[in-house]
């Protein structure tokens, strides 16, 4: 038979782990120390039986448990593994996260820092003009989500301010931090430098 919230809420802890039964693989484990999470048991597309925990009740309610179980079959039916698909949902957020423009522009510039030792001042110029123009439009999207027009509404936007020193050493340092990008593997080849207005220099 299905749970209710009844019959979880009337379930108290013993002794042993307590493993109630929704039907199609869901359980809530309920621990000793009263801790209670769901699992769902599947068969791997390779044949071999596995479980994957989602979450702890009552933060995931039943409903949304049973959601999640939906979810995760549908997973299985197109021949998914549900763990490795998280393993790799969680990957992709971790890569788009430690390649934001921003992190990959302070990596840049603690590189450079040291070749410019001699001039502590372009090593200010380069930080304050990325966190001035940059940072606060693009600074936390990864670097390949940027698009050119994007780029170039920021360069306008200096050029219409009259700042085109600042506009012609941000194009610059966002030339150089792509290529940083690309050395470092964190881009692709394909990747394109930031646009510039055609009248630029």
């Amino acid at each position: 038979m299905a749970l209710t919230i009844r019959q979880i809420n009337a379930t108290k802890p013993g002794t042993k782990i307590i493993t109630l039964s929704d039907g199609m693989g869901l359980e809530l484990r309920i621990s000793t120390n009263g801790s209670r999470g769901w699992r769902l048991r599947y068969t791997r597309p390779n044949g071999k039986r596995n479980m994957i925990s989602l979450g702890q009740y009552p933060e995931v309610s039943l409903a949304e448990a049973r959601e999640k179980r939906t979810d995760m079959r549908r997973l299985i039916s197109q021949g998914i593994d549900p763990v490795e698909q998280k393993q790799s949902d969680k990957r992709q957020r971790q890569y788009a996260t430690e390649n934001t423009f921003e992190v990959l522009a302070m990596e840049w510039h603690a590189a450079m820092v040291p070749r410019w030792k001699e001039s502590s001042k372009r090593a200010n110029d380069s930080r304050r003009v990325l966190e001035m123009y940059v940072f606060p439009k693009v600074g936390n999207r990864p670097i390949e989500s940027i698009l050119p027009l994007e780029w170039l509404d920021i360069l306008r936007t200096l050029e219409e301010l009259g700042k085109f020193e600042q506009r012609r050493r941000l194009h610059a340092f966002c030339r150089d931090i792509y290529r940083f990008a690309i050395i470092t593997g964190r881009a692709s080849c394909q990747l394109q430098p930031p646009y510039r207005p055609s009248n630029g220099a």
